[in-house]
């Protein structure tokens, strides 16, 4: 098949982690990422074509690796952030009286509206992402 003597990297879609694209004992590519404990084992020909091109597309800069799979399973992980971060925010809203003006509530109600700009920040992400395809 393929021998490749030159590093290939590419992000991982799951954590964003820079991996190496190494290759097996029958020079099929795979990728670990041992952060996130993702393993991807690419066998059929043409996603072996499709992970070289897309290899070569970030490797010439006309593609960014991590936003290639913001339209896959990063979408997910934006959904998924998108819920945790509201609802942090709605835990952190209970934690604060409509009339607590101590300085504890303070420090919530700045923490809260960070998390109102995230919040924001990932919505509009989404919408972009949405309109995009």
């Amino acid at each position: 098949m393929r021998k490749h003597k030159i590093k290939r990297w590419i992000h991982c879609f799951l954590c964003g982690n820079q991996l190496e694209v190494r290759n097996s004992k029958r020079e099929k590519p795979y990728l670990v990422c041992d952060p996130c404990g993702m393993q991807v084992f690419v066998r059929r020909e043409e996603g072996i074509n499709l992970l070289e091109d897309l290899i070569r597309n970030i490797s010439s800069g006309r593609m960014s690796s991590i936003n290639h799979f913001k339209d896959g399973l990063g979408l997910l992980n934006l959904v998924n952030c998108l819920e945790q971060l509201q609802s942090k925010r709605e835990d952190l809203k209970l934690k604060v009286g409509v009339f607590d003006f101590s300085p504890s509530s303070k420090g919530i109600n700045v923490a809260i509206a960070a998390l109102d700009y995230e919040i924001s920040c990932l919505e509009n992400d989404l919408k972009g992402l949405v309109s995009n395809s």
